[in-house]
């Protein structure tokens, strides 16, 4: 049965050679009445023919018997068109043809056909109607092609009925050639035998007897009876069809029905198989537990558990995973596992656990519950990683990088000190000069006094002395002082890792004067934009760490061959961050340098001593420390600058 999913063939229920059956029985009146007017064209040619060739024949036999006898022996007998005049005449054979045609015309007034002899060359003294469109055709074909023997089509009579139109061509004989082109009348006088003078047309009018008509009848009134017996059997059809379509489709439905249970019972034994697989040969160690069994017994082991523990699936499944625990399990890991269990949620602990040889390792555990889809607990899954190198890697990696920020910290107290020092010398040296100054004075008053009384200019002059080298003892001493308490303040909060309200801006103006020195070395000059109330909580030594690490590299790596060397230093607050940006106006970063900034141990003055750590140690200070964020933007040629941004969460005013 052919069946599709909808359409008209869906509604009928029929197959293709059914509906090709019904289409070629609505086609059978056509094709009668087609096969009828052919059969019907057919038998009016072929009489057109018979009738054409009748009148041929008989004008022939005019011709040659009676015409060209009469011409062979001239007498009183004349040949002429005009023979109704002239005593003893008879007509030639062109009259006597169309003669013959009126003739039959008339005395058969219901013949089924009409004939007419004509040419486009008639005789001066004829009334011969004018040539209509199928003549002229006619004679046109026959003279572009003399071999033809006849011209016919369909056409329309002048009551509007439907007839076929035979043309014969009527060809110049010798005896017709030497009338023609003597005649007085003749309107053409270069005939040539063979030529075509005219055409015999013959018009046959298509007729369909009465008999016929009746048997047309009969067999229209009988397809209309078969038509309706055969849409009353379609109708049944159509019901039967309908039932043994309901039949198939539900048969169809419980196949499909059928098949995808088959497909999903397929899938999960395939499902099952792929998850099995997984976990035998998880990277990992699974455990898997039945909570509707006491004491929560393992029914699971993978293989990477027994490579983690040393115990294999048959020593393991009926039991409690506790056997893993030992003396150093921490017993806070232990309280999340048991929290998790009773709460039915997922846990995730690091605790130590014991091999079966007794050697313990540090296991990862992740324990999370399955539900089903009743929300039902049906197993508990555990995931074991054993962590013990990656913790022992971790511990090496923090002892490592706490070693590299200490000696970060120190080597920027040592470029401070170093410049400090330098600077300590100049007005210490001031102040001794000074003060060995005061001294020989003094001794050279001592002397004078024990001489006797000194002039006054010379009291005068010794007195002006004494007070500019007290002057300069003091100013210098204090320029040295405040070095050391800037050195000290800055020293206590590189060294001491203490979390307090800090005022931003004194204790960058300390900073800045412990760096000045370097910064007068190279040439450099630094300002400062803060506000005077704006209070952090932070860790002063890391960020002095990273404010002197920026402030020192810009000094040194950013302004190779300029002369106007400065870097501003300013601090705005926006919403709940503290930003500080330490801007230099010098060369800016090339592509490769920007792409690398803060990778470790990369410099672009490794020949002078540069160890790649400063961007690196600074970024990893403000991101794991301070808790912020460190970044730069910069342009060849304009400078750079770097942005500390910090929470400022504990910002906020000086205490009062």
């Amino acid at each position: 049965m052919w069946r599709t999913s909808g359409g008209w063939r869906e509604t009928l229920g029929v197959t293709p050679v059914f509906a090709l059956f019904i289409l070629a029985l609505i086609g059978l009146p056509i094709m009668l009445v087609y096969t009828v007017r052919a059969q019907m064209q057919m038998e009016s040619l072929a009489n057109a023919r018979a009738i054409s060739e009748i009148m041929l024949q008989v004008r022939r036999y005019y011709n040659l018997n009676v015409v060209n006898r009469i011409a062979q022996a001239p007498g009183e007998v004349v040949v002429t068109e005009n023979y109704h005049d002239v005593k003893g005449a008879i007509p030639i054979p062109a009259t006597m043809s169309i003669e013959i045609a009126q003739t039959l015309t008339e005395k058969i007034p219901n013949s089924p056909f009409d004939f007419s002899f004509t040419s486009d060359h008639p005789f001066k003294g004829r009334n011969r109607p004018a040539l209509d469109g199928f003549q002229k055709e006619a004679l046109a074909a026959f003279r572009r092609d003399p071999q033809r023997e006849e011209y016919w089509r369909e056409d329309r009579s002048a009551a509007g009925g439907e007839m076929l139109r035979l043309a014969l061509p009527v060809k110049m004989q010798p005896v017709c050639v030497a009338c023609h082109n003597s005649h007085p009348e003749s309107t053409y006088r270069l005939w040539q035998v063979g030529d075509v003078r005219g055409i015999q047309d013959v018009a046959v009018r298509h007729q369909v007897s009465e008999g016929r008509l009746e048997n047309l009848a009969w067999l229209g009134a009988y397809l209309l009876f078969f038509m309706g017996t055969l849409l009353a059997a379609l109708h049944e059809y159509r019901r039967g069809n309908a039932t043994l379509r309901r039949l198939n489709e539900e048969q169809a439905r419980n196949r499909q029905q059928l098949e995808l249970q088959g497909q999903q019972l397929r899938g999960q034994v395939n499902d099952l198989l792929v998850k099995t697989t997984v976990l035998d040969k998880a990277p990992f160690g699974v455990l898997i537990a039945d909570p509707h069994q006491p004491d929560l017994p393992v029914v699971y082991a993978n293989e990477a558990f027994s490579a983690i523990t040393g115990y294999g699936a048959h020593e393991v499944i009926g039991r409690n995973c506790r056997f893993l625990q030992g003396p150093q399990t921490d017993p806070q890991s232990l309280a999340v596992i048991r929290r998790a269990l009773s709460q039915k949620i997922t846990a995730d602990v690091e605790l130590a656990n014991y091999r079966r040889d007794g050697r313990r390792f540090c296991n990862r555990l992740m324990l999370f519950p399955c539900f089903n889809r009743d929300n039902e607990l049906i197993s508990w899954v555990g995931c074991l990683y054993d962590v013990t190198d990656f913790k022992l890697a971790t511990d090496e990696k923090n002892r490592l990088a706490a070693e590299l920020q200490e000696s970060l910290k120190l080597e920027s107290l040592g470029l401070t000190i170093a410049g400090i020092a330098h600077d300590l010398n100049t007005p210490i040296g001031i102040a001794l000069t000074a003060s060995s100054h005061l001294g020989k004075t003094i001794q050279q008053m001592q002397r004078q006094a024990a001489q006797g009384a000194a002039p006054a200019e010379t009291v005068a002059r010794w007195t002006s002395s004494l007070e500019r080298a007290s002057q300069l003892v003091q100013s210098n001493l204090g320029k040295a002082a405040d070095l050391v308490r800037s050195f000290k303040q800055t020293t206590a909060d590189a060294t001491r890792v203490e979390w307090r309200r800090l005022p931003l801006k004194g204790f960058l103006e300390s900073l800045l004067v412990s760096v000045s020195p370097l910064m007068r070395r190279a040439q450099c000059e630094v300002t400062l934009a803060c506000q005077e109330s704006l209070v952090l909580y932070t860790e002063p030594g890391s960020l002095s760490q990273v404010i002197t690490n920026l402030v020192v590299n810009a000094s040194v790596h950013a302004f190779e061959g300029r002369v106007d060397r400065r870097i501003d230093i300013s601090v705005v607050t926006r919403g709940d961050r503290v930003v500080i940006e330490v801007a230099d106006n010098g060369n800016g970063m090339a592509q490769e340098a920007v792409a690398k900034a803060f990778t470790p141990f990369f410099t672009t003055r490794r020949s002078t001593g540069g160890s790649g750590l400063g961007l690196f140690s600074a970024r990893r200070v403000v991101e794991n420390t301070l808790g912020g964020k460190l970044t730069f933007r910069t342009e060849q040629g304009q400078g750079t600058v770097f942005t500390i941004d910090l929470p400022a969460a504990a910002a906020g005013p000086a205490a009062q």
